[in-house]
């Protein structure tokens, strides 16, 4: 695979021309196939809901959905499910919290269950502090309640008081996708490159590989931005060299 920060360093966003670069995937925004793929990637994930800026902003809500959702979840091999819990953790590692109902509410589209959704949000505590996510439950706990979901879910904890110093033991979420939620949320922060490495390599232990990786940071490019995403990207190739 070729070296991702090249690759990163070609986009470009050319708002005048509406035209996007990701390495070998040049497109414009008035490509109708990817105008299309991104119609209809939103109308799966959030029904027939629009882009709230559509009406006063609507050169940069298409550029803005376009992007997000015809170019950036068409690449890679992550499911929706995966994308949507990668969402929610940069939106919560980042306090943008105004976007969150509506990812949680595509998240329970892709098939996320309600405890995937906490176990997520409850994975990044101990990265990005504990008032972060407080306020980010609170208002999933405000869409779960909307969407009937009945509250408090089932416990996952797995240790005693004695045992209790790692949330990896928790149900609900598997090593692999703890791994990438972390990896995320210390991407997003920002600042954190010794942890986002050490967290590299804790991929590779349980199993995630480079490739998987890339595509998880590259998630959460629109809402981290790329000098975050860039960051992460340099960790990862420090770790896993180009031709590794």
């Amino acid at each position: 695979m070729k070296n991702f920060i090249s690759m990163f360093l070609m986009t470009s966003l050319l708002l005048g021309g509406m035209t996007f670069t990701i390495g070998k995937m040049s497109v414009c925004a008035a490509s109708k196939n990817r105008i299309e793929t991104a119609q209809q990637k939103q109308a799966h994930l959030f029904g027939s809901a629009k882009n709230k800026l559509a009406a006063t902003d609507p050169d940069f809500a298409q550029t803005m959905d376009n992007f997000i959702y015809g170019d950036v979840y068409s690449r890679g091999k992550l499911t929706d499910k995966q994308r949507e819990l990668l969402t929610i953790t940069a939106l919560t590692a980042s306090q943008t919290l105004d976007s969150l109902p509506a990812q949680v509410q595509a998240a329970l589209k892709a098939g996320a269950t309600p405890v995937e959704i906490k176990e997520t949000l409850y994975q990044c505590a101990p990265y990005v502090g504990f008032p972060k996510t407080v306020g980010a439950l609170e208002i999933t706990n405000k869409v779960f309640k909307k969407q009937g979901i009945k509250m408090p879910l089932a416990n996952q904890s797995t240790v005693t008081e004695a045992t209790r110093f790692d949330t990896y033991t928790r149900n609900g979420l598997d090593l692999q996708m703890r791994e990438l939620i972390t990896l995320c949320a210390i991407s997003t922060i920002g600042g954190a490159e010794p942890q986002v490495k050490a967290h590299v390599q804790a991929n590779l232990n349980v199993g995630n590989d480079k490739e998987l990786m890339l595509d998880a940071v590259t998630q959460c490019l629109p809402y981290i931005g790329f000098p975050r995403t860039l960051n992460a990207i340099a960790c990862i190739n420090q770790i896993i060299p180009a031709n590794a």
